[in-house]
């Protein structure tokens, strides 16, 4: 799908026929691009090559992926585990199954991580993903509004960047590294999904217009909106995956989008965001249908770090209440942020 190797980040944004409509700063974008081109750590050598499963399990590149294998492909939408047949035959160890469960549950988190780059790359760059990282199984979708964000105070723009730059990784090691071969990303909204969310949360008023793309603080109240969802989808599909080399990675995944959740929360409650913040968390928690929220500010008013339980633990949702809060609707199918669904669009049905 693209030209160099999927797990080595590459230098700068994808370019293309919007590259000249960037409306960031010289600065700006020298700060995503030495973001983007670190050596990898050993510790992401082993979780994003799985380098610590090919010596026991050499057959883990030739599992059968969704659609491209016939009669392998169509056993996995049956239910059915997926096993290496080559190893199989050689006698040598056969790589874990891979489950259905497992495949949807990836490919769910798979459409959030093309939400969160396509929002901080508009709010950065002022262009979202290249057709090269939107391709897969299906028709690549298209994104409906999006700008840069006229930033004015420099640690924001600076974080802003560092997590624009981890997004467009997180979107490309998913494409490379799960069992799904990359499904296409679906057609997203950046404009009137926001307006929905924020009249709902009470932000704003029937008649008004909500743009996070405005200001540094709409921004920043966005950007809360979205980095809460993944992490509490990504902590429900941690339990409930069973491949290893799935886990490590989402495992690594979750604490990554911890801190960037973390960081949208502290710059909110410095500048004075919390109550607009509460009242995002009361939404998500009315889709959601549980009491699995927070909000920056406690009853007292002091500041709360994280959205956690009775244990001081991350709530975490099933995949029917992240649904809700991404299309902004109970019971939906499609709509808000996904106003034609997800992709597969029988995601949310296989999901249950």
């Amino acid at each position: 799908m693209m030209g160099d190797h999927p797990l080595q980040r590459r230098s700068g944004f994808p370019t293309g026929a919007a590259s000249g409509r960037i409306r960031q700063s010289t600065k700006s974008r020298g700060m995503l691009d030495i973001r983007m081109t670190g050596n990898q750590t050993v510790d992401e050598q082993v979780v994003l090559n799985g380098a610590d499963t090919r010596s026991t399990n050499p057959g883990r590149r030739h599992i059968m992926r969704f659609g491209s294998r016939g009669a392998a492909g169509l056993a996995a939408l049956a239910g059915l585990k997926i096993a290496d047949a080559t190893a199989a035959a050689s006698g040598t160890p056969q790589t874990p199954a891979i489950t259905t469960n497992d495949y949807y549950s990836l490919a769910l988190i798979q459409n959030i991580q093309y939400l969160e780059a396509t929002y901080y790359l508009y709010a950065v760059t002022g262009q979202g993903l290249s057709a090269a990282d939107t391709a897969g199984i299906g028709t690549p979708g298209t994104v409906t509004g999006g700008s840069a964000v006229p930033f004015q105070t420099s640690i924001i723009q600076q974080y802003a960047s560092d997590i624009a730059a981890d997004e467009l990784t997180h979107v490309r090691n998913i494409h490379a590294e799960s069992i799904l071969n990359g499904f296409a990303m679906p057609d997203i909204d950046m404009q009137t999904a926001w307006t929905t969310m924020a009249i709902a949360a009470g932000l704003i008023v029937p008649g008004q217009i909500f743009n996070p793309f405005a200001d540094e603080t709409s921004f920043l109240l966005g950007a809360f909106f979205l980095e809460d969802i993944a992490t509490a989808a990504l902590g429900f599909a941690i339990q409930s995956l069973s491949y290893h080399t799935n886990l490590t990675y989402l495992g690594a995944l979750l604490g990554a989008e911890s801190y960037h959740a973390g960081t949208i929360r502290t710059l909110l409650a410095k500048i004075g965001g919390g109550a607009a913040a509460n009242k995002i968390a009361v939404l998500r928690a009315s889709l959601s249908g549980a009491n699995d929220d927070s909000g920056i500010l406690q009853p007292n008013g002091d500041v709360n770090i994280g959205p956690f339980g009775s244990q001081a633990l991350l709530f975490r949702r099933s995949y029917a209440q992240t649904l809700n809060i991404l299309f902004l609707s109970s019971g939906a199918t499609a709509g808000g942020f996904f106003p034609n669904g997800v992709s597969p669009a029988f995601l949310p049905m296989a999901l249950g």
